[in-house]
């Protein structure tokens, strides 16, 4: 869903500026960053992805300032992936009035900034883990990797509204 949403994000964008606020770098997550790129430049060749590491998950007041330094660099469009600090990158969105766009992280975020938050990529692991469970009462479990995923409908990007263009629907589509 990553992708997705840089096929979002890039369609949106204007300065072809978009920023990623994470909680921590790890390969899952610069992985997660790298895909939100490549998927922006589907519909924007020139997009360039700012990504700054809030250091937390859980800091609200960090999130804000990583969020305003994005603003400030040009980003127009931010995605999160930094749980509770993200509601910061949300009120920073909120405070550039209509001039930010945040695609948020694990939780539907609309109701805060219904003018900016323009989706969120959700992850549901609640329904995988009630599915092993299942399927170990019912002793149908078999180890192995469960891979989070747009069509095994554990991972997806819900968007609000109706902000994408015709051409981001068309590609969110097509991918």
């Amino acid at each position: 869903t990553s992708y997705a949403a840089g096929v979002l994000a890039g369609s949106m964008s204007k300065s072809g500026v978009l920023g990623n606020v994470v909680g921590y770098e790890d390969d899952t997550i610069v992985a997660n960053s790298n895909a939100f790129l490549k998927g922006a430049q589907t519909v924007n060749p020139d997009a360039k992805v700012v990504r700054i590491n809030a250091a937390s998950f859980e800091d609200p007041a960090k999130g804000k300032e990583v969020g305003n330094q994005l603003i400030d660099a040009g980003a127009d469009v931010i995605f999160t992936d930094a749980a509770r600090t993200s509601l910061g990158v949300i009120e920073a969105a909120k405070e550039a009035e209509g001039n930010v766009f945040v695609i948020g992280d694990n939780s539907d975020h609309s109701a805060l900034a219904p003018s900016c938050v323009i989706a969120d990529n959700i992850y549901g692991y609640g329904n995988t883990l009630y599915t092993q469970i299942e399927q170990i009462l019912n002793g149908e479990f078999t180890s192995g990797v469960i891979v989070c995923s747009l069509a095994n409908g554990i991972s997806v990007l819900k968007t609000y509204e109706d902000f994408a263009s015709d051409g981001a629907k068309d590609e969110l589509k097509a991918e």
